[in-house]
């Protein structure tokens, strides 16, 4: 057996381990489970590691990882990444695979550690304006978590839906709100992260003001796994603003849309959301929507005129909701809005 594996089954938990009992040369079927990240612990099957080898960039992962391991706390992870390090075998920290940069694809020998099952939120607390997740939660789900108690996590990707708290935090995840609230590090206030020896550490107090030390917070936010393994994170809140209203706009081209860009952003009524469309963009989602079944699609090509040169949407979500949108409707049709 090959010593790496061995290791990992001797100190990890032997109620959730399965090895390849498959006959060689066999294509091995790949189970909802082993895609989702729900099973055993160590898994060594062909099929479990082909369903982890590659996120959806199109990007082929390398072949020949070892092992498949899916902690479930902290102390796994650190005596995963003790093995690693002692027998200098590679890892590859891994979420829910949404990314779409080849970050977190396999690569030959290594420990793929899947933490999309470290999915609880732990704390929401209103008195800290914070919550307490562990990696494997999705985005989706803390917003609606915090929104139950009144409150806003702002970072929006357009993967929020199925993306995990643990890939924003490693690729430092922006979207269509950071014009005003910022990316994921803005958001981050401290991390639990395991590092390349197994040693537990915490990134800075939980605390909102903790000025002494190095800023490893931000230094871990980005790293794409490769400075540590969140297993933890503390994000920060506010009060929830009022619901986003908006206005989209097309335009001859992208220089008239950037204008427009432009005026709404020193209007004097920063929006909360700010999106632009090139023209390839709208010719793709309209023909996307035309050769699917896709109802979100068809809505999105609905919106988007064909023969506009480009297209953005823009939404406020302050009290002065009305005011601001007269702002941005202003700047649209001074720079030529169609």
């Amino acid at each position: 057996m090959d010593e790496v594996v061995a290791r990992l089954l001797a100190a990890l938990p032997d109620d959730r381990v399965r090895q390849n009992a498959e006959p060689r040369g066999r294509s091995a079927e790949i189970s909802p489970s082993e895609r989702s990240g729900s099973a055993c612990l160590v898994d060594t099957t062909r099929a479990a590691i082909a369903a982890r080898s590659s996120d959806r960039s199109g990007l082929a992962g390398e072949a020949g990882a070892r092992v498949v391991v899916r902690p479930r706390t902290t102390a796994e992870v650190a005596r995963v990444m003790r093995i690693a390090d002692e027998t200098r075998t590679p890892v590859v920290p891994q979420g829910r695979l949404t990314g779409l940069a080849g970050g977190a694809n396999a690569i030959a020998g290594a420990i793929l550690l899947d933490v999309s099952g470290m999915d609880r939120i732990l704390r929401v607390d209103r008195e800290e304006l914070a919550a307490v997740v562990q990696p494997g939660v999705i985005v989706a789900d803390l917003q609606k978590a915090a929104r139950e108690h009144g409150l806003f996590y702002a970072p929006d990707p357009a993967s929020a839906r199925i993306a995990s708290i643990g890939g924003t935090v490693a690729t430092n995840a922006g979207g269509m709100r950071a014009v005003k609230y910022g990316v994921t590090r803005d958001w981050v206030r401290s991390l639990e992260v395991v590092t390349a020896d197994g040693s537990v550490v915490r990134t800075r107090p939980q605390t909102v003001k903790a000025v002494a030390g190095y800023d490893l917070t931000g230094l871990v936010v980005g790293s794409e796994g490769t400075l540590a393994v969140v297993t933890e994170a503390t994000v920060r809140l506010i009060p929830a603003p009022a619901a986003p209203t908006g206005i989209a706009a097309t335009f001859r081209d992208v220089p008239a849309a950037l204008g427009a860009v432009a005026g709404i952003i020193t209007g004097g009524a920063l929006p909360a959301t700010i999106e632009l469309l090139d023209e390839a963009s709208i010719r793709a989602i309209r023909r996307y929507a035309a050769d699917g079944d896709d109802p979100e699609a068809r809505f999105a090509a609905e919106a988007l005129p064909e023969g506009a040169g480009a297209w953005i949407v823009v939404a406020t979500d302050t009290p002065t909701a009305a005011a601001d949108l007269r702002r941005y409707e202003h700047a649209c049709r001074e720079n030529g809005a169609q």
